[in-house]
This record gives structure tokens, sequence and C-alpha cells, in this order.
């Protein structure tokens, strides 16, 4: 399928940008068993996270990571 058709076959189904529909529809399973927005969670060490964001961002109330 040419980039042509793909583009107007999104727009016939109302999808401008994939990306940003599925960030704004997925919800992700949190470390207190709630669920929240990709752009809201932080990734923990265990998906490979090397940075220690468990660590530095503890003690703050909103911070929630992947469960």
């Amino acid at each position: 399928m040419s980039e042509y058709e793909t583009k107007k076959k999104r727009e016939e189904w109302g999808v401008k940008d994939p990306l940003e529909k599925l960030q704004s529809s997925l919800w992700i399973k949190t470390d207190r068993d709630s669920y929240g927005r990709p752009r809201e969670l932080y990734l923990p060490k265990g998906y490979g996270n090397e940075n220690d964001l468990e660590s530095l961002l503890s003690g703050i109330k909103d911070v929630q990571f992947v469960s």
C-alpha cells in the first residue's frame, strides 16, 4: 500500500497519528495496583531501565511505575 493510501485510510478511520491515539487510549497497570496512561508512568529496573529511578523518585507522591 502506498504512503498516500495508508494516510487516506487513517483519515477515513479517524486516526491522524496512530501513536498518539495509542498513548491516549492505552491503560497500563502500575505498581500501586491501579492503571495509568503511558505518559504518566516510569519504567523500573525490571524492564531494563538502568537508571535507579525507584530510589531517585521515592517519596514523591504521584510517581508511579509500570507493574
